[in-house]
């Protein structure tokens, strides 16, 4: 059981959003945020990307290259674990949804399926 948070937009439309670490966030990183639809965090995680590659092309590094990426790498599927739901709230309450509810559900579904029972 987690928590989550119910946000509500002004049509009726309810997100539900888990509170803490999200596994998907750090597992697919890329991928989640583009089914998320977090199109700045995909943004600025394409730039620190190709940033990250142009320093490796131009300063070489010989064998440190190896691991100065997997270090790059492991710190972006942190970030995205650690910030993943942060950010999905920061969307919805920049779309005009508003946080009206804090459950404990074992899903997203359950979550809001709780939040209609207690309502009504």
């Amino acid at each position: 059981m987690n928590p989550y948070k119910i946000y509500k937009h002004p049509s009726g439309d309810m997100e539900a959003v888990k509170q803490g670490w999200s596994w998907p966030g750090f597992f697919f990183n890329f991928i989640w945020v583009m089914i998320k639809q977090l199109w700045k965090i995909l943004g600025i995680m394409i730039l620190a990307l190709v940033m990250f590659s142009v320093f490796i092309c131009v300063f070489g590094l010989g064998e440190a290259k190896e691991v100065l990426t997997d270090a790059f790498c492991i710190a972006l599927n942190v970030t995205c674990g650690a910030f993943g739901n942060f950010w999905r709230e920061d969307k919805l309450i920049s779309r005009s949804y508003k946080l009206v509810h804090i459950v404990t559900a074992s899903s997203a579904e359950d979550a809001i399926e709780f939040h209609i029972n207690s309502v009504s």
